[in-house]
This record gives structure tokens, sequence and C-alpha cells, in this order.
């Protein structure tokens, strides 16, 4: 899966890490998010990734959210990995609906 434009990974050697990242207005899904009664921050972005965290699909993440951008950390495989989970709720309005929705139902609060 090719990742969009906007979603890039940087290699952070002084750190001896990797990130993830993106400025948040690039999503195809931005006002989705905000049609959804969310922020479209940095901060709804770490809450997607503590969902997927906490349904098992990534192991934990550091992130490292903003107003307008989204960062995380790790090693390069997981920032690869976190990169791909996150692609089709950043292009994909119906699934990010599908997954906020599904996150709602069962009380999670994306603290956005």
């Amino acid at each position: 899966m090719q990742l969009p434009g906007y979603l890039r990974l940087h290699d952070l050697p002084e750190f001896d890490q990797w990130s993830c990242c993106f400025d948040v207005s690039g999503p195809r899904t931005t006002e989705r998010v905000a049609d959804l009664g969310h922020e479209p921050n940095g901060y709804f972005w770490a809450g997607v990734v503590r969902r997927l965290v906490d349904l098992g699909e990534l192991p934990e993440v550091e992130t490292d959210p903003e107003g307008d951008t989204f960062s995380a950390f790790g090693t390069h495989a997981l920032m690869e990995r976190l990169a791909q989970a996150l692609v089709p709720y950043l292009t994909d309005p119906d699934a990010l609906t599908a997954f906020v929705t599904a996150a709602e139902a069962d009380g999670f609060d994306f603290d956005d």
C-alpha cells in the first residue's frame, strides 16, 4: 500500500528512532472528522491510535499530538505498521465513520 504524500516517515538518528507524522489538514477525511463531532486535530488522531492499540491492531505507540499535526515515534518497523494502519482512516471517509461510530458505541473517548 502506498502512503499518501502528506503522511511521512522520518529517520531521527540522533534519537535512534523514526517518526510518523502528518499535518492534520492533509487527510481526505478531515471534513468527516468534523462532521462526526470531533476536532480534526492531532489529539483526535492520537485517539485513533489509542483505539487501534486497544483493539490489538497495534502495539503501544508513543504519540506527540499537537493542534495541527500528528506525530508518533518508535522503530522503523513500528512506524511503517502505524502508517499502514492509519491509511484507511486518513483516506476513506466511510471507513473513518464506521471506526468512530463503533468506538463511540463502545464508550471510547477520542479526547480531542
